[in-house]
C-alpha cells in the first residue's frame, strides 16, 4: 500500500533515500534531516542540518550526513561527517573531516567523500576514503573535478571501482566531461 506522510519545510530538499532493511526513509528539510518509519509513521527530526549528502550504511541502520549548520557556513559548504544510528538514536561524527559528497562502500567497510574548494563551490576536491570508524583517510583520487547536476561519487555493486563524473579544464563544450 502507498503510504502518504505530508511534511513541511521540505520543498527543494534532496530526494528521499532508503535504508537498507527498506524500513525507513531519510530526507533533508529546512534545517532538519527526516527520517520516516514507514511501517508506523513515526518521523525522526534531526535538527541542525542542512544536509548536502545522505547515504545509509549498507547492511546496517546507520545514515550518514554531511552538511550541518554551522555559524558562518552555508548549505554545500564542508561540513562534519555525522552517523546516526536509528536503533539507539545515538549521532556520533565519523572522524575529523569536512565533507560535501559521500557514499559508502558496498559492504560498509570504507566511506568515500569529497570536499567543497573554497570559493569554487561547484568545484570538489579529489577523492578521498575513510574507514567506517573514522580513522585512515587516504585519497583515492588527487586531480579536483566540477560536479554537475547533484552527481557525485559511485560505487558499483562490486565495490571494486567508482564512478564519478568530472569536467576536463583544458577544453570547452559537452566532450569536457569524463
Amino acid at each position: 500500500p502507498l503510504a502518504r506522510i505530508p511534511f513541511e519545510g521540505v520543498e527543494g530538499s534532496p530526494c528521499a533515500i532508503w535504508a537498507p532493511d527498506g524500513r525507513w526513509a531519510a530526507f533533508g528539510g529546512d534545517g532538519e534531516v527526516l527520517v520516516v518509519d514507514t511501517e508506523t509513521a513515526e518521523v525522526r527530526r534531526l535538527a541542525g542540518y542542512d544536509p548536502t549528502d545522505l547515504e545509509w550504511r549498507p547492511g546496517t541502520d546507520e545514515l550518514a550526513i554531511t552538511g550541518r549548520a554551522r555559524p558562518g557556513h552555508f548549505v554545500g559548504d564542508n561540513a562534519p561527517i555525522t552517523v546516526y544510528t536509528v536503533s539507539t538514536g545515538e549521532t556520533r561524527t565519523l572522524g575529523d573531516v569536512d565533507a560535501v559528497e559521500l557514499t559508502w562502500s558496498p559492504d560498509g567497510s570504507t566511506l568515500a567523500y569529497t570536499q567543497a574548494i573554497p570559493g569554487a563551490p561547484d568545484t570538489k576536491s579529489g577523492i578521498t576514503l575513510i574507514d567506517a570508524d573514522g580513522t585512515d583517510p587516504r585519497p583515492l583520487t588527487t586531480e579536483d573535478h566540477v560536479t554537475h547536476h547533484g552527481i557525485g561519487i559511485t560505487p558499483p555493486p562490486r565495490g571494486d571501482q567508482i564512478a564519478y563524473q568530472r569536467e576536463r579544464a583544458d577544453c570547452t563544450g559537452d566532450a569536457c566531461f569524463e
